[in-house]
């Protein structure tokens, strides 16, 4: 029988771990919490810059539209301007209602162009905040009203264009493109403007004659009356028609019913 082989056995010693790889001098660990977080504030960082600049921008913005717009614009260039009033009326003895018949003579049965600033005054003499220029035309088949309304302290502006027409009756748009409208605004510039010969709905009847001065430009104003019944309820209208010399220069319209008052700055008409 076989002894047993009794050579001890020695347990295998590990090996001492390699020395680790040391970084080189100024070597920053990267740590992915740390650069994420760097990432966050910078995005912070330029958010808060752009949105300081669109503020600073919104700022400019605003106080440009507040000087420059078309209701500052508009009201600087007015021809026939109102807001400072006119001088103290001095009675014309000669006056007969000449002046407006005259014209009303020149523009029957042709076609009326006219170019015209609409501003209104309250009871208390306040400036409205809107105002708008009308490019209008008139004959005795179609009425067309080309409308731009400007809003105080603000940049944009609102177009608006409608047509009227016995065949057609009342449509919006502008050149070709015209459609059928439920309502719409076209002021009676050729009414206010020029007529003086009554018919079945409406009644002119010459009142008075005045000389005046406004914004140091001296005028004749004549003072004509109209009853509206267009309606079905009569409205009484008090019209101031501005000329100078012969010229139309700017309409005052007043409602009996109605504490506003309608201002029309003739800049242009022509008959054609």
């Amino acid at each position: 029988m076989d002894e047993p082989n009794l050579t001890p056995v020695l347990p295998e010693i590990p090996k001492p771990p390699a020395e680790p790889e040391q970084p080189e001098p100024g070597f920053v660990p990267y740590c992915a919490e740390a650069a994420d977080g760097k990432q966050k504030r910078s995005i912070k960082v330029i958010l808060l810059v752009i949105l300081l600049i669109l503020v600073i921008i919104g700022f400019c913005f605003m106080l440009i539209s507040r000087k420059y717009n078309f209701y500052t614009e508009t009201l600087s260039s007015l021809k026939f301007d109102y807001r400072s009033g006119e001088a103290s009326p001095v009675q014309d003895e000669t006056g007969d209602g000449h002046l407006a018949e005259n014209l009303a003579g020149q523009c029957k049965n042709k076609q009326l162009n006219i170019k015209a600033v609409e501003y209104t005054f309250d009871e208390n003499r306040n400036i409205s905040k809107t105002v708008t220029r009308y490019d209008y035309s008139y004959n005795v088949n179609e009425i067309v009203s080309q409308a731009k309304t400007g809003t105080e302290n603000w940049f944009l502006t609102q177009k608006q264009g409608y047509r009227y027409s016995k065949a057609n009756g009342l449509e919006t748009g502008s050149g070709d493109k015209w459609e059928p409208a439920n309502e719409g605004y076209i002021p009676a510039l050729y009414t206010y403007c020029f007529q003086t010969e009554s018919n079945a709905v409406e009644s002119f009847r010459w009142h008075d004659t005045y000389e005046t001065e406004l914004d140091g430009s001296k005028y004749t104003c004549e003072i004509w009356l109209l009853c509206d019944n267009s309606s079905g309820a009569p409205n009484y209208l008090t019209l101031y028609r501005y000329y100078s010399g012969e010229r139309l220069a700017g309409v005052r319209v007043l409602s009996k019913t109605d504490p506003i008052m309608n201002v029309y700055d003739i800049q242009e008409y022509s008959f054609t």
